[in-house]
């Protein structure tokens, strides 16, 4: 869901390294571990400028420029890793390459890199999919051309700067728009905030923050979206969960005449343990009320588009999904034209045929959504073009975008940040709704808000493997750069479902949901075989902890290994850790529905340890990560389902097993706490799964 999640921007100020090859090496090693890209790549440049014949340091410079949107860069040392390195060294290698050069706009290269990838088949099944998506993507976007009625221009240098803008619309002769370029003066490092920005003449005034009462100065505060007569406002304010990811919920704000004062939306809304963010007001006569993003439960995958109908300003019935329009990756920055004729939603994905990165679509309400369409050259780029927002009555139109145009923090790579581009468009065409449009659900009938128990699940960190629209920033000491951005993680997150269909998610589906702790965890150093300790508090847990595994883990390997084992690593924490934990959450929804539709339920749970104790204190331990997952259904959602459990509706049977699954290999060596502890080979077998839901 990036991480967010859209607008993350942080800076820290590192210690400085000596010049030696290997001092270099281990400080972007360091900045790498901690997601600090911008200080990464320059430590391996510094490296690479005493020592340029390593492919390893070379394919590592390059991950690191690729995540720091430094993309002509990241280009120049894959091709150096490739040219000097065999075909089997770096896996993903041609797969990142094909990233790269499509962003660049290089789409017949990137095809190639595509296809070679795809017909290797060594890679996931997700990155196969995509791999095999976006090299018909790519012939596709090298026959598009520009819309010569389209205008698009670089808002000026009082709007844009060096920091990320985003978030633009206009209420009658004023722009309003968020920026990343506030300090937060309440922690030591150089961090910045994102504030809420208006402007009544963006070619001449810089614009001022919006004055809202009640919300600190330490707070992330964006995403600005108002009713019809601009007296109630919609916003997010987001906290950071760790020092790079954020948690977001959404706000209402009234004019009073004087002042702007605020209030967070309930729960039915800002479900606990997630993030909400992106608000898009709607008065549509079928839609009136909020569009909105979020990676709660019962989604497509990754980040959705959900909507709420309003009850009042403050209180709406419970969302629901667009499924006609949302993918299995991200689909963000929802916004409506209030004032056109025909009902018009524009979005951006990344799950859908584009120019790379994210993409601006439109889809027409006529009775259901029509099949969004893609708003081409030169609206869309190769970069992430996101947040576009038009009002016809008024004929403005606006987007965010990092294309090369954009104010860069690097002299050497039009790299970073979001500026606000003004748009002129002409007279869009009404869509037509075909016969393989999905249907949408309907909108519900007005229904009483219910708010969950006041007993809230502790919070997952949220993680974006896909470019962050307005990314991180983090500054090189020596010598002291512009400050920078952090972008999404490579590899990407891997959805459920495969992007070229949408078929219905069934227990078999996902089955078995594997959830991963921990070592010794829960509860270290115990023969007990019951834990109070909730699988989500022991996923948070483990999350927190996982820069140690980036330090421990490579310690002691060869350079030329080095990357491809990080790589795994990540890969261990993104498509096994993550997508376990989301997994479960699909799943917890989908039993829920089954037993409010009167069904009854068995789940069966076991149990798995890594090698490292002794065969019965593995049992115990075992025992415990089955507890932890009873513990998860037990508070799901308040505790909704303990009604169900206490009527025997839903049975949840346990069969804990020790170390004797676990596969040969695995080291069971005290002392080796690198392949023991560390390894995701290793990790992998700390785990509890749900094997079997059986429907009575």
């Amino acid at each position: 869901m990036r991480g967010y999640l859209i607008f993350i921007c942080l800076f820290f100020i590192q210690s400085a390294y000596g010049q030696t090859y290997r001092q270099y090496v281990k400080a972007a090693e360091k900045s790498m571990a901690q997601k600090d890209y911008y200080s990464a790549m320059r430590y391996y440049q510094d490296a690479l400028s005493i020592k340029d014949s390593d492919p390893s340091l070379h394919y590592k410079c390059g991950l690191a420029a690729h995540q720091f949107f430094a993309f002509t860069i990241a280009e120049a040392h894959y091709e150096k890793a490739k040219k000097s390195s065999n075909e089997n060294e770096f896996p993903q290698l041609d797969f990142y390459l094909a990233e790269v050069k499509q962003t660049l706009g290089d789409y017949a290269e990137a095809a190639e890199y595509y296809r070679n990838y795809f017909k290797k088949g060594i890679g996931s099944e997700m990155d196969l999919e995509k791999a095999d998506m976006e090299a018909d993507a790519c012939l596709w976007a090298a026959q598009q051309k520009a819309d010569p009625d389209t205008e698009i221009k670089r808002m000026s240098k009082k709007i844009n700067s060096k920091f990320s803008e985003f978030a633009g619309s206009w209420a009658t002769d004023t722009l309003i728009f968020a920026s990343l370029k506030y300090n937060d003066e309440t922690v030591d490092e150089d961090r910045k905030l994102a504030k809420i920005i208006f402007s009544t003449n963006p070619d001449s005034q810089r614009g001022k923050p919006l004055k809202i009462k009640g919300i600190p100065e330490n707070k992330n505060v964006a995403n600005a979206t108002f009713n019809r007569d601009n007296k109630t406002m919609y916003f997010t304010i987001c906290d950071y969960v760790n020092t790079v990811d954020l948690n977001c919920e959404i706000y209402y704000s009234i004019f009073d005449g004087r002042r702007w004062i605020s209030e967070k939306l309930p729960e039915n809304i800002n479900m606990p343990g997630f993030t909400q963010t992106q608000p898009a007001w709607s008065a549509l006569e079928d839609w009136k009320g909020l569009f909105f993003v979020s990676n709660r439960p019962e989604g497509k995958g990754g980040l959705d588009i959900w909507f709420a109908k309003s009850r009042t300003r403050d209180t709406f019935d419970d969302p629901i999904n667009l499924s006609p329009l949302n993918t299995p990756f991200d689909d963000i920055t929802p916004s409506v034209d209030n004032t056109s004729q025909t009902p018009r939603l524009y979005f951006s994905s990344d799950g859908r045929k584009g120019f790379g990165n994210f993409d601006v679509f439109r889809s027409d309400w006529m009775g259901r959504w029509s099949n969004p369409i893609n708003m081409g050259l030169p609206v869309n780029s190769g970069y992430n073009d996101v947040y576009f927002w038009k009002d016809t009555e008024m004929e403005k139109a606006v987007v965010s975008s990092n294309r090369p145009e954009s104010e860069s923090m690097l002299k050497d790579d039009p790299a970073c940040c979001n500026d606000l581009y003004d748009l002129k468009l002409p007279e869009e065409e009404e869509l037509l709704v075909t016969n393989d449009t999905p249907k949408p659900e309907p909108t519900p009938e007005p229904k009483p808000v219910v708010t969950p128990k006041p007993k809230p699940t502790p919070k997952p960190t949220i993680t974006t493997p896909k470019p962050s629209p307005n990314p991180t920033v983090t500054p090189k000491p020596e010598p002291k750069p512009e400050p920078t951005i952090t972008p999404r993680p490579i590899p990407k997150p891997i959805p459920t479902t495969p992007i070229k269909s949408t078929p219905i998610i069934t227990f078999q589906s996902i089955l078995p949901v594997k959830v991963y702790f921990d070592n010794d965890e829960p509860d270290k150093r115990t023969t007990r075989t019951r834990t109070i300790k909730s699988y989500a508090q022991a996923y948070n847990e483990y999350l927190e902890r996982e820069p140690v595994f980036y330090d421990k883990y490579p310690i002691g390997l060869d350079a030329s290994i080095k990357a491809e084992a990080m790589s795994r690593l990540t890969d261990f924490f993104n498509y096994d850790v993550r997508k376990g934990y989301s997994d479960l959450q699909l799943l917890s929804s989908m039993v829920l529905e089954r037993l409010n539709a009167g069904q009854s339920v068995t789940i069966e749970v076991k149990g798995f340890t890594s090698p490292r104790a002794k065969t019965k204190y593995n049992e115990y331990l075992a025992q415990r990560r089955t507890s932890s997952l009873l513990n998860f259904f037990n508070e799901y959602q308040g505790g909704i389902l303990q009604d169900f459990i206490r009527k025997g509706q839903l049975k949840i049977e346990e069969l804990p097993i020790g170390e004797i699954t676990a596969p040969p290999g695995i080291s069971d060596v005290i002392s080796d706490e690198r392949n023991s502890i560390y390894s995701p080979e290793a990790s992998k077998e700390r785990r509890a799964e749900v094997v079997a839901v059986k429907i009575n």
